[in-house]
């Protein structure tokens, strides 16, 4: 009977990573697989999301890595942080923002209804492209964090600074 169970569950979970696994050609599936590779040979922990997007963390965060199914020659594959509004970051406050933070940067912030995300982009034939940028993609992330946040203290400064009426 426990046999049984485990065979149902097998198929269960055949069915569900065949289900993700469906939007994208044999060429993007392969190319999801060798990234996921990669990560984990570097010792993060990826996994699929119900996206079907590679989900890992890196120092407490959550990073997200999509391999579009429109794309197959060159493939699309973008690497992303996502981050909900909230009192000091704001959708008016980042709207503001993207004129000075996305001029000249291959890292574009982007806005979305209830969030923003640092999403860098790029068009690949294999694998090893992305291996060999993607802590340098980090690092361009992470200072469009990191310049936002300065932006975001800075007026919040200002604002507490201010002479009340």
């Amino acid at each position: 009977m426990a046999q049984m169970k485990r065979l149902f569950g097998l198929i269960i979970v055949l069915m569900v990573t065949s289900a993700v696994f469906a939007e994208l050609n044999e060429k993007q599936n392969q190319l999801r697989s060798d990234i996921m590779n990669f990560l984990s040979e570097e010792g993060f922990r990826p996994e699929l999301d119900d996206d079907g997007e590679i989900a890992f963390k890196r120092e407490g965060v959550v990073w997200y890595i999509r391999v579009s199914d429109v794309d197959s020659v060159p493939m699309y594959v973008s690497l992303a942080l996502y981050y909900t509004y909230n009192d000091l970051y704001t959708r008016q406050f980042v709207l503001e923002s993207l004129g000075q933070l996305n001029d000249f940067k291959a890292v574009k912030t982007s806005l979305y209804g209830k969030s923003y995300s640092y999403r860098a982009e790029m068009y690949l034939n294999e694998a090893n492209t992305f291996n060999d940028v993607f802590y340098k993609l980090v690092d361009q992330i992470l200072s469009m964090k990191k310049e936002l946040n300065e932006m975001a203290y800075k007026k919040q400064n200002q604002n507490d600074n201010q002479p009340q009426e």
